[in-house]
């Protein structure tokens, strides 16, 4: 089976590339600036090789994230794929077109090209401040109440 992986050289992508990559799936990096590197700290050279072809791409280019999918025949995505919070923060504009753009051309790939599954990640700081939820777990029904620009985007997601 092959995934899509966006943000797949991040800190939570490139151990979610691992994971796929170790269990024998086949696994498309799609990373905006993808830094091979953080790759070569957790597989080595033959899995990298083997199972995982990384491509760069922008989340928000709904052409050639469809052109990926079809061209590599991707059949699940895990999105992670999303601009940080002080980039976020500091360029509110960028942050709506791949935080929420992308997360709505992700999606609409997945739905058009007939993909079986996608897995997407959000933040908890789309919950507002911790002092919020003074027991060791946010509830699952809890309401948003994000601070920031980066919490409001991934809000939305």
């Amino acid at each position: 089976m092959t995934y899509l992986v966006t943000g797949g050289t991040g800190l939570i992508g490139s151990r979610v590339v691992r994971d796929l990559a170790r269990e024998g799936e086949r696994v498309v990096v799609y990373d905006w600036r993808p830094a091979r590197s953080s790759l070569e700290r957790l597989l080595n050279e033959d899995e990298i090789e083997g199972m995982v072809k990384i491509v760069q791409g922008d989340v928000a280019d709904s052409h050639h994230l469809f052109r990926t999918i079809q061209e590599n025949d991707v059949e699940r995505i895990v999105h992670l794929a999303s601009l940080l919070m002080p980039e976020s923060n500091a360029d509110p504009r960028l942050a709506l077109r791949i935080n929420c753009e992308g997360t709505v051309n992700v999606f609409e790939a997945a739905r058009a090209l007939g993909l079986r599954k996608v897995v997407w990640a959000s933040s908890n700081a789309i919950f507002g401040p911790p002092e919020m939820y003074p027991q060791d777990r946010i509830p699952n029904d809890a309401p948003y109440y994000p601070r920031n620009v980066y919490g409001a985007t991934k809000a939305f997601d």
